[in-house]
């Protein structure tokens, strides 16, 4: 049966989160990763399952799985 809640189909609309590619710096004991991002800023995602110096995927804050390190080119336009 589809939703007749106003707000949910509100909220249905709107894009996800974007992910970003980074590279574990360090893991905590508490079950989160450091991430160096290609912006040279630095945040902390949950997730420690990827080694230390491998590249990443992280989406809503979260490490959701290692990615080849490829190379980046950033262009204007």
């Amino acid at each position: 049966m589809a939703s007749t809640s106003i707000w949910k189909r509100f909220t249905g609309l709107l894009a996800s989160p974007a992910g970003v590619v980074g590279t574990i710096v360090e893991h905590h004991s508490d079950g989160t990763s450091v991430v160096l991002l290609r912006t040279s800023s630095i945040i902390r995602a949950k997730g420690g399952s990827v080694g230390i110096g491998k590249k990443v995927f992280v989406e809503a804050g979260e490490v959701k799985r290692e990615v080849p390190d490829l190379p980046f080119y950033d262009l204007e336009v």
